[in-house]
């Protein structure tokens, strides 16, 4: 892999020292020395973190999290009304 991969990362709150080092040892095993990391904040975010790869997105935080259960629920609440009318027409 020749191509310089641009990694950005995204965390609610500063990342500590220790948790950049892993980051970067990640990036390290995954592109060789053959990358950039930015890291940003989004408190938005509320924890975790986003990890953005180019086109793909690694989304490890917990508004993602909120997100993936809020849908989870109105789907469930559709398909049980969706039930209902197919039963009690």
């Amino acid at each position: 892999m020749n191509e310089r991969r641009h990694i950005t990362a995204v965390t609610a709150t500063p990342l500590t020292a220790q948790s950049l080092q892993k980051l970067r040892a990640v990036c390290k095993r995954r592109y060789g020395e053959n990358y950039t990391l930015e890291c940003l904040q989004d408190q938005e975010l509320i924890g975790g973190m986003q990890i953005f790869d180019g086109e793909r997105m690694i989304d490890g935080s917990i508004r993602g999290k909120l997100h993936t259960i809020h849908d989870a629920l109105l789907k469930a609440q559709t398909d049980a009304k969706q039930g209902e009318t197919s039963h009690g027409a």
